[in-house]
């Protein structure tokens, strides 16, 4: 759900503020999910297949990932949604502007 209010924020016009709270609090189970099963496959795992094992999981997951992209862009392509990407919100328009004025600085140095 939060996913969606993040996606779909330009038609509300939600500011920059709210929409990076919002990532924030998407990002808060993802910092205890992966400390938490990298202890647990540390604790259960023995030292010879540890490495196999932690690769086999990153792997599962990036191909999990990848599966998801594509279910997704299938249905997407599917299911009509009105592009929110239509409309110039304020939030869009000063990430423009911050990203004009990073890229300035970088060529500046």
């Amino acid at each position: 759900m939060i996913d969606f209010i993040i996606f779909n924020s330009p038609a509300f016009g939600s500011t920059f503020v709210f929409i990076a709270a919002l990532f924030v609090l998407v990002g808060v189970p993802v910092a205890v999910f992966f400390p938490t099963v990298n202890a647990i496959i540390q604790s259960t795992v023995a030292d010879a297949y540890r490495g196999r094992v932690l690769g086999a999981l990153g792997t599962t997951m990036a191909l999990l990932g990848l599966t998801g992209i594509g279910i997704a862009g299938t249905l997407g392509e599917s299911v009509s949604f009105p592009s929110s990407t239509s409309k110039r919100s304020r939030t869009s328009s000063r990430a423009s502007s911050f990203s004009r004025y990073c890229q300035a600085r970088c060529v500046r140095g």
